[in-house]
């Protein structure tokens, strides 16, 4: 891969950056209001990254700092909530687990020069767990338990696109991912 000065200061990586800022800044003051509004706004602000880049830049490079934040975002985000108390333990273990089971899953992929089949469902899964751990967040904050039913509802359904996610890598397809 030959990677430009185009392909590293691109706006699509500048948003996924500030985004990965944002969600760090908020796992690390999820007991707060503010921290799980931080938090919140570093994953809206990623779901703009790829029609951004889109729209400006494509590029591998751009992709790979897309799902890198995602994987850090996680990362930080999953044992903040657990320290914190803040979700059920098997649901963190459930999200932690199948993501760090794509990576290695993607990795293995990456070697075999494929790309897994089933790529939006991951997205769709990320999307639903980080909305799943934000609600649960949100609604120790302000002492609400309809979040924390909505947050255990939206992670019992992520397990669908997360299991169809996970399957995708290992039916490999020897063409180029899309966006």
């Amino acid at each position: 891969m030959t990677i430009t000065k185009k392909d590293i200061f691109s706006p699509a990586n500048a948003v996924s950056i500030i985004g990965l800022v944002l969600t760090i800044w908020g796992s690390l003051h999820i007991s707060s209001l503010a921290g799980v509004l931080t938090l919140g706004a570093g994953r809206f602000i990623d779901i703009f990254d790829g029609k951004i880049a889109r729209a400006t830049h494509v590029s591998p490079l751009g992709a790979l700092v897309d799902a890198t934040c995602d994987k850090i975002g996680i990362a930080f985000l999953v044992p903040a909530i657990w320290f914190a108390g803040i979700a059920p333990y098997w649901l963190l273990i459930y999200i932690l687990a199948q993501n760090i089971l794509n990576v290695i899953l993607s990795s293995l992929t990456a070697a075999r020069k494929s790309v897994p089949a089933a790529s939006r469902y991951g997205k769709h899964a990320l999307f639903l767990q980080n909305i799943s751990l934000g609600s649960y967040a949100l609604g120790n904050t302000i002492d609400n338990s309809g979040f924390t039913t909505a947050g255990l509802i939206i992670g019992i359904a992520s397990i669908y696109w997360a299991a169809r996610a996970t399957y995708g890598y290992f039916k490999l397809v020897p063409e180029k991912p899309t966006k």
